[in-house]
């Protein structure tokens, strides 16, 4: 399976009886599928998978100057011991994680246990936004 734009025609915006349905076939017919992950392509997507125990914490840091994403960063205690978890990021796409004014939706997803997510933002203001 690869990218699948959806809705597959156009919708008008009041429309609101429109749904989108997912069926997976198996040649296995005693499979269930209990979870399908949409993930919005244009938007920011970082998908952290690791093989063994994995990690508590998670980082994802702004990227430096010239660089289109930030380092994602991972411990079994706090930042000052939390080395890069690169190898076990499959996909970071999108650019870096972004505040816009308004609502700033932010989907978390976890295969066991609801995680739990902090966030923190340090406003920046940047020359280069005035040329």
């Amino acid at each position: 399976m690869g990218t699948v734009t959806l809705p597959l025609s156009a919708i008008a915006p009041g429309n609101n009886t429109d749904l989108i349905q997912v069926t997976v076939n198996d040649t296995n017919t005693a499979d269930r599928f209990y979870d399908a992950l949409l993930l919005d392509t244009a938007g920011q997507t970082v998908i952290y998978s690791a093989s063994g125990a994995g990690v508590n914490n998670l980082w994802l840091t702004e990227p430096d100057i010239g660089l289109d994403l930030g380092i994602v960063y991972g411990s079994g205690a706090d930042w000052d011991q939390s080395v890069s978890v690169m190898s076990d990021v499959p996909v970071a796409s999108g650019g870096p994680l972004a505040v816009l004014p308004g609502e700033n939706p932010l989907f978390v997803y976890s295969v066991q246990g609801a995680p739990a997510v902090t966030a923190s933002y340090n406003p920046k203001w940047l020359l280069e936004r005035l040329s």
